[in-house]
């Protein structure tokens, strides 16, 4: 029976260096996957919510005063 060989994780794909060496282990791969999804799950979260608070404040502004809101553009 031939063994297939699975397709690489897209993070593998994209953080090769990440994931080579001689200690490589299915441990080690799984929890750098891990911690590499978390931290792309959070920076969406975290620019998300720049985001929310930059379009708040830009609605805030027209609101008190949208003569200045129209001259800024």
């Amino acid at each position: 029976m031939s063994h297939r060989r699975q397709p690489r994780a897209v993070i593998e794909r994209l953080l090769p260096e990440a994931f080579e060496g001689s200690d490589r282990s299915p441990l080690v791969s799984t929890f750098l996957r891990g911690v590499t999804t978390g931290a792309l799950v959070g920076a969406a979260i975290a620019g998300s919510a720049l985001w929310s608070r930059y379009r708040r404040r830009q609605r805030s502004a027209v609101a008190a005063d949208p003569a200045a809101a129209l001259e800024r553009g």
